[in-house]
């Protein structure tokens, strides 16, 4: 037999809990036959340097499956490479909520924190899209940015850019 994507990591039980309630996703477990997570973010969504069954879109997408048979749960990967916040939140309406996902898992920052961007500008992105959200039910997660070496110093510690953006994506700023 041979082996699937997930053999080749196993993760911790404890990085499996989020330890928050996603009451739209529970819902759509307990109700619908089928229904859309969305994910969203940049190149470590979009899955670049990774072959298709191992962007985390793709793994949540078999782990899901694995843990659930009934409802049909679709992953829908919406990352595109290079993207940040502002781009991100400009494609909701269209690209996002048009779909009508019962999760949406929306990574940010890498990009703001690796090319110097304005990360105001990028944290009002991040509003801008979490209020296209609120008018949908849809549970929301803002995942952390990726943590490639670019986000680090020499001595393997976030750079400055990394904090502050860590900072400004926590749910006490939002």
């Amino acid at each position: 037999m041979a082996s699937s994507a997930l053999d080749c990591c196993n993760t911790p039980p404890e990085l499996c809990k989020l330890g928050v309630h996603l009451p739209n996703l529970a819902k759509a477990l307990r109700e619908l036959d089928a229904f859309n997570v969305v994910a969203i973010g940049s190149s470590s969504t979009a899955g670049e340097g990774a072959s298709p069954p191992t962007s985390y879109p793709s793994r949540l997408s078999a782990a899901l499956a694995s843990t659930f048979s009934r409802p049909r749960i679709y992953v829908l990967n919406l990352g595109i490479g290079g993207q940040e916040a502002p781009d991100e939140a400009a494609r909701f309406k269209t690209d996002v909520i048009a779909k009508n996902p019962s999760l949406v898992i929306w990574q940010v920052g890498t990009n703001a924190a690796w090319k110097d961007y304005f990360l105001e500008d990028v944290q009002e992105g991040i509003f801008r899209g979490l209020r296209h959200l609120r008018g949908i039910l849809t549970d929301i997660i803002l995942m952390n940015p990726q943590y490639a070496p670019a986000l680090l110093d020499s001595s393997e510690r976030a750079k400055p850019a990394t904090d502050r953006m860590l900072s400004l994506s926590t749910t006490d700023n939002i």
